[in-house]
């Protein structure tokens, strides 16, 4: 079975807010960033993690705001 891509989209956009946990949002109030922010965060981090060779980041790759 093929799905197209807007499907999925909805998907994936339907499982995301579905296991979102309650007290995720408090923990987002005290790191002071929204859903999408924390979502971008660990996005950024899945891929410098895949980037590296051994599979971790080294401290200089990672940059503060």
């Amino acid at each position: 079975m093929r799905m197209r891509a807007r499907e999925l989209v909805k998907l994936m956009t339907h499982e995301f807010i579905a296991r979102w946990q309650p007290e995720w949002d408090a923990r987002l109030g005290e790191l002071h960033m929204t859903r999408h922010q924390i979502v971008t965060l660990a996005s950024i981090i899945e891929a410098e993690v895949r980037y590296s060779p051994t599979g971790r980041t080294s401290p200089r790759s990672i940059t503060t705001v």
